[in-house]
Formats: C-alpha cells, structure tokens, sequence
C-alpha cells in the first residue's frame, strides 16, 4: 500500500467481489506502529482527498475495524489518521451498504468537507453505531473526546435513498434509536458515563449539525432532517434543501413529535422524554430554505425556532400539500412562557414563495405581529384555504407587490400585508382566480404583470366587466393554452353572451342604443402571447369598444395559427412608444394592421367623393425593428389604403412570407431603413418599400 503514498483520489466501480473497503485492524497491523525508534511508518493513503464508490453490488462496509477499544489504546501520535487529508466522498449506486461510518470513525475523518450518497437502496442512516455497540464499555481519553467533530464539514448531499430514516450521530441510545452518547469532554469518559451525561442534559451530536448546506431528496422514508438532540446546535446551517421526501413528518424534530412517533410501553404519553433547554431549536445562520412536494409536512418552524432565524433570507415552500401553517403556534406549552403578543422580527427575510399549499391556511394563525422590514418578493400561488398572512397583523414596508397564480399585482390599501385586525378577503381572491370557458373570475384592478399559461378551460382572458379595471397593468404574458380564442372580450359579445342585457356591457337591451367604451391602457408595455392555437383576436376593436395603449413598447406573437390580424387602424394612432413588433409561425396572418370592421363601403365612397382617400396618414413615430416570419399567408403589413410612416425604423426582417405582394397599399415612408432582411440574405431598401418588396419577390 505504500506505493499509493501520493495518491488524490481513489475511484473503484463495479467490484463485486468487495464487502469492504478499508479493514482497520488491531495495533498489530504494520501501518498503525510504531519503530524501535518510535518513528512513524507511512500512512495507507496519506494524502487521499476524494474517494469515490460506485456499484459496489455486495459492499456492506466503507471503514471496518475488528477492535475500536484496542485501536483506540494507541498513544494518539499512532492515531493520525490514514485518511487525514480526505475531504470528499462520493457513494452511489451501492445496494448493500446500510451505513457510511461510525461515530468511532468520526475523529478520524476531520478534514471532510462534502459527502454525497446517491441512489443506495440499502442505506438506513449515513452514521451508525451498529459495529460500535458491541464493543465493551470502550474508554476515550480526553485528548479523543475534546476534539470538535468535522469542523470543515461543507456539504451533505443525500439523494434518492428510499430506506434512509436518518442522518445519525452520537445521541442518546434508547429502545429504537440506536445512538450513543458522545461528548466533548475533557475527562476520561466512558460509554456508561456518557450515557449518564445524555440522560442529565449532556452534549450530543448529530452529523448534520456540522455542514454549512444540507441537500435531500426522495427521501421517503425520512421521518425528520434535523433530531431534536442537535436541533439546538445548528451553528453553520446556511442552506437546507429538501425535496420530494414524502414520510417527512418535521424538518426540524421536536421530542413532543419524536415521542408521539414511538410506541410508549410505559403509557406516560408525551410527557415521558422531558424537553430540555439545548434541544430548542436553533439556526442562527441560516439563510436560505426550501421545502418542496414533502406531502406529510404541517408545518416548517414551531413558534419558538423563530426567534434565531435573524439571518433568514429566502424561504420557499412548494407542493406540500398537507401543509396548513408555515409556523405552528406553541400557546399550549407553558414551558417557554412566551406572551401572546410578543412581536416577531424576520429582519433580512426578503422573498417568500408559498406555492401549491392546498391546505395552507396563513403563514402563522397565532395574535403574534410579524414585522418583516426587508420583504420585497411575496408569492402565493395555488393556496385556495389561505384566508390571512398573520392572524396578528403584519407589516413590510419594502413590499410593492405580491406575485400570485395569475402574475403580479400591486398592493395598496385595500390588499395590504398590514391589515392588523381587519380581514383579508382579498388575498383570497387573488391567489384563488377561477378560470372557466368563459373567462377568469377575480379582480384585475391591481394587476401589475398577467400571466396565463397551460390553461386548456378559459376562452376569453380578460372578461368585458374588466376591461376599465387595467389601469396598473403592465405585462400580458399568455401562453400554451388551447382554449383561448380572444384576449380582451369586448362589450358586444358580453351583452350577447348575457342575452343582450347587462348593465356597463354598452349595450342597452331597452332602447337599442349603444355607446362606444373606451378602453385606454395606459401602463402597458409588453405583450406575448406563444401557441395559443385557437386565438383568432387580442382586441376586436368596434364601434362599441376602443382601445389604446399609449405606452406599448414590444409586442412578441408566436405560433398563433388561427390569428388573421395584430392590430386595427383606429388602434395605430395610439401606438405612440411602439419599438419592436415580432411575428412568426402565425399560419393564417394576412395582414399585421387591419381596417376597422365598422368602416362600411358607404363610408369608404363617401371619403372618395369627397377628394379624402389615401389622404391619411398613419405614423409609428418610434417602431425601430419590425420582424415577420414564416407567415405564409401573409400578403401585406396592411392592405388599406392608409398612408404610412416609420421615422425610426431600421430593422426590417422578412422571411419565409411567400403571398407577400405589398408592404402597404398606400405609400410607406422609412427614412432610416437601408437594408430589408430576408431568407435568402440582405436587399437594398430604397426610398420606395413596396418596390423593393416587388424586387425580392422577382
């Protein structure tokens, strides 16, 4: 073994015939001596730093030693580690193995930063003292036992270990755990003793309470993350993750839990493991923590955890679907004597994502007051029971808005995280929008950003009754959803869906007139909407409704096949901040702006008598880039015989639009543009749009 003297890392993969790797003998074995002049030999792999197992079928042991109480007698300088510098472990793949190393092995491991186990179908726990229990009461000296358990411990990455039940450490053996006591001491210590110490509120250890960033995954027979004998020691947590860990009961154990979860033979109930003061929990630096599709899960912190989670910053919690409070209240246990009232502080949480939550009712349902000065991000999405944040009222200034299934909305006075004892209806009907065939029900009166996607039931996305409510509206994002045949539904079609009656439809079912609505958005910006199959109008603009959108700036429209046009004329006018128009994969677009349908034939030979045709000119004061593709019906950018002017615009792309005749009936004017881009390279543009046009088709 000496000539491995330099070796980094050791990778062994698909040795059947190993059970274990590394036998640690007795003082005997010739590594572990000393000389007549008491010099040391060479270590077995001195200078190892990354051990790597993979599809070890019949491997049951990584470490094994035959006599932990004889090695454990050799002078200390005997006892540095062959494996001092090791510092990453990586398992996958290893059927067989049911443990990684004992609480023996711990000390001899005090470099390791990162341990990952993935896909090991045996694993029940990554430290276990089963090889350790049958040693006789093993004795530790005090330079053993004064040593501070893997101090560089970085990263536990625990992933798709469908036995695991626990992480595991050195906590206090009882009927169905086995775990042993294990102290940081300074005097001579037994196993008896230190099992003594356990039961009078001594120190014990948990792997996981060494590692700044803790990652489990399916996991599903993981009961809890953190036990409660460490939970008070959890001093470097920064991250925790976990994810699709069904059987997880409690992320951070408690010992009323843990008791309830075992078969009390005694009949004393909860009562019988006391609560002790350093089994609090205790994060004092994490910051960052997400719970993901965890079904069995009720809640994450019990009220009294979350006075130490000062440096919490991100808290995501999605797909729980048993959860029904983020904090579970302690008002029952006297223990911890904490008035009703007390105000809690999350000073550096700044975003909260609570998503899927179907039986979530509030983030606390506790009278406590919950002050989250840094709060800028909210989520709520698919949590139809939750009725209020805090029960006790909440407050976070830097908090503008709230995202919620339907996009983002603004918060103002009426839907306010601080609404201290007043009711929060509205949070209700923001995160639980109903969508139906003939459109979605909920208030847009605060929308910021609208988002639908993967909606296969709605028709129309914004009913007529709210199309005067869209003043704060900013985005329109809708995508992949097959149903949708109109974005805005205009006041005519209400009244007659409605049977032509219906009071703000704009229609008056009594006298037969109608009044023209005018619909003005005047913060919206961007509009996408991509594979929306059916959609065969954004606006149907008429005599009875107008829109405008004085500050649209980009429009994206993609794989729209039903959709024949963009925009009508009596809309251009509007389009004052229109910079970029980008159209492709639209199989039916005939035209980008069509003429309105009110303007009847009598009008156009009224215009004509008079001496008014082509007289009107229709300008894009900022349309800088302009982008049609694959539209294979596509005859023009529009077919009246409007005039045109584009001041600004120097990007013209036209590709793979065969039935392209014209750009504009009328006459065009784009004193910017040099260049027309097309399928089969660049074309002069010319002073003339519609000749250059008739060129390339040659």
């Amino acid at each position: 073994m000496h000539s491995f003297h330099n070796l980094h890392r050791l990778r062994l993969c698909s040795y059947e015939g190993v059970e274990v790797v590394f036998e640690i003998e007795s003082p005997t074995c010739r590594e572990l001596v000393t000389t007549h002049h008491n010099q040391q030999q060479p270590f077995i792999l001195p200078n190892l730093q990354h051990l790597i197992l993979c599809y070890m079928d019949n491997m049951s042991h990584v470490w094994k030693c035959s006599n932990w109480n004889k090695f454990f007698t050799l002078p200390k300088q005997q006892l540095e580690s062959p494996f001092h510098n090791l510092t990453a472990i990586t398992i996958y793949k290893c059927k067989s193995i049911k443990y990684l190393f004992s609480p023996l092995m711990a000390e001899l491991l005090s470099n390791l930063k990162t341990i990952r186990i993935y896909s090991c179908s045996g694993i029940e726990e990554v430290v276990s003292n089963r090889d350790d229990e049958d040693e006789e009461m093993t004795t530790f000296t005090s330079a053993h036992t004064s040593t501070t358990l893997f101090p560089h411990l970085d990263s536990l990455d625990l992933c798709t270990l469908k036995n695991l039940k626990c992480i595991g450490g050195g906590g206090a053996k009882d009927e169905e755990s086995n775990e042993i006591s294990f102290s940081n001491t300074t005097t001579t210590t037994t196993f008896h003793d230190q099992f003594k110490l356990s039961e009078a509120g001594g120190v014990s250890w948990s792997l996981c309470q060494f590692a700044r960033e803790i990652n489990i995954q399916n996991c599903h027979a993981l009961s809890s993350v953190i036990p409660c004998y460490a939970a008070g020691q959890m001093q470097k947590l920064q991250v925790l993750t976990v994810k699709y860990c069904d059987g997880l009961k409690e992320v951070f154990e408690t010992q009323l839990g843990r008791s309830s979860n075992k078969n009390n033979k005694s009949g004393a109930g909860d009562e019988g493991i006391p609560r002790v003061n350093n089994n609090v929990i205790m994060l004092p630096n994490l910051k960052i923590l997400e719970i993901r599709n965890c079904g069995g899960l009720e809640h994450i912190f019990t009220f009294s955890a979350i006075e130490s989670l000062r440096q919490l910053e991100q808290l995501t919690v999605r797909y729980c679907f048993g959860m029904k409070v983020i904090v579970k209240k302690e008002e029952e246990d006297a223990l911890f004597n904490l008035p009703s009232k007390e105000v809690v502080v999350f000073p550096r949480l700044k975003s909260i994502e609570l998503v899927g939550l179907r039986e979530l009712e509030g983030f606390f349902l506790g009278m406590n007051e919950f002050q989250l000065p840094s709060l800028d991000k909210l989520i709520i999405n698919k949590c139809p029971k939750m009725m209020v944040f805090a029960a006790g009222g909440s407050t976070a200034p830097q908090l503008n808005y709230i995202h919620t299934k339907l996009g983002r909305r603004a918060l103002d006075q009426e839907f306010s995280l601080n609404f201290h004892q007043t009711p929060f209806p509205s949070l209700h009907s923001a995160t639980s929008c109903s969508a139906t065939s003939e459109g979605i029900t909920c208030s847009f009166h605060n929308m910021i950003e609208l988002y639908v996607g993967w909606n296969f039931v709605v028709k129309k996305i914004i009913p007529s009754s709210e199309l005067l409510q869209l003043q704060k509206l900013e985005k329109i994002h809708v995508e992949y959803s097959d149903k949708v045949e109109e974005v805005f539904e205009t006041a005519l079609e209400a009244a007659g869906r409605n049977g032509n009656s219906g009071s703000g439809s704009g229609f008056d079912e009594s006298s037969q007139i109608t009044t023209t609505t005018l619909v003005n958005l005047p913060n919206l910006t961007q509009l996408e909407l991509d594979n929306l199959w059916r959609l065969r109008y954004i606006w149907k603009s008429n005599q009875w409704t107008a829109f405008e959108f004085p500050n649209l700036t980009t429009v994206t429209i993609k794989d729209c096949e039903r959709l024949e046009h963009v925009f009508t004329s009596s809309m251009v006018g509007s389009l004052l901040q229109l910079q970029e128009l980008r159209i492709w994969d639209c199989s039916q677009m005939k035209e980008v702006i069509v003429k309105d349908a009110d303007v009847s034939v009598e009008e156009d030979k009224e215009k004509e008598s008079d001496g008014k045709t082509n007289k009107e000119i229709l300008v894009l004061p900022r349309l800088k880039s302009l982008k049609l593709k694959c539209l294979p019906c596509l005859k023009g950018f529009s077919l009246g015989k409007e005039d045109f002017s584009f001041p600004l615009l120097d990007t013209l792309e036209i590709y793979k639009c065969p039935a392209i005749t014209t750009f504009t009936k009328g006459n065009s004017a784009t004193p910017q543009l040099r260049e027309i881009e097309t399928r089969f390279g660049s074309f002069y543009a010319g002073e003339d749009i519609n000749s250059s046009i008739i060129k390339i088709k040659q």
